[in-house]
C-alpha cells in the first residue's frame, strides 16, 4: 500500500477528524501544490483504482460470459456428431441392402446389367 493509499485512507475512516487533521493530510497529499494538489491526488487515485477493479469486473464477467455460451455449444456440437454417426450408420446399413438387393436381381435374371461397383 502506498503513501497516497495509506493518506487516503486516513481522510475516508469514519473518526471525526478535525479540521486541521484534514487540511494536514490534504497539504502533506498534495506536496507542493497545497490542499488543492491533495484534492486531485484523491480523485486521481480513486479514478485508478475504479479502473482497476473495473478491469477485474470486466474480465471476471468476460470469462463466464464466455463459460455460459461456450459449454452449451461445445454439448451441441457433440450431440450433433453423434447424429451424424448414428445417421452414417443407417445410410450405410441402407447402401449394403441396396447392393445385395441389386445382386440378388442380377442373378435371378441372369443380367449383368447391374453392377454394384456403381454405387
Amino acid at each position: 500500500m502506498g503513501n497516497t493509499e495509506i493518506i487516503v485512507n486516513y481522510l475516508i475512516m469514519q473518526s471525526g477528524k478535525s479540521a486541521s487533521e484534514i487540511t494536514h493530510a490534504l497539504k502533506s497529499l498534495g506536496g507542493g501544490d497545497g490542499m488543492a494538489g491533495g484534492i486531485l491526488k484523491i480523485a486521481v487515485h480513486c479514478r485508478n483504482e475504479g479502473f482497476m477493479s473495473g478491469r477485474i469486473e470486466g474480465i471476471a464477467v468476460g470469462i463466464c460470459l464466455s463459460a455460459l455460451v461456450a459449454i452449451p455449444l461445445i454439448f451441441i456440437a457433440i450431440d450433433q456428431k453423434e447424429k451424424n454417426r448414428k445417421l452414417m450408420l443407417k445410410s450405410e446399413a441402407i447402401l449394403n441392402r441396396l447392393k445385395a438387393g441389386l445382386a440378388d436381381y442380377a442373378k435371378k435374371t441372369g443380367s449383368d446389367s447391374f453392377s454394384t461397383e456403381i454405387i
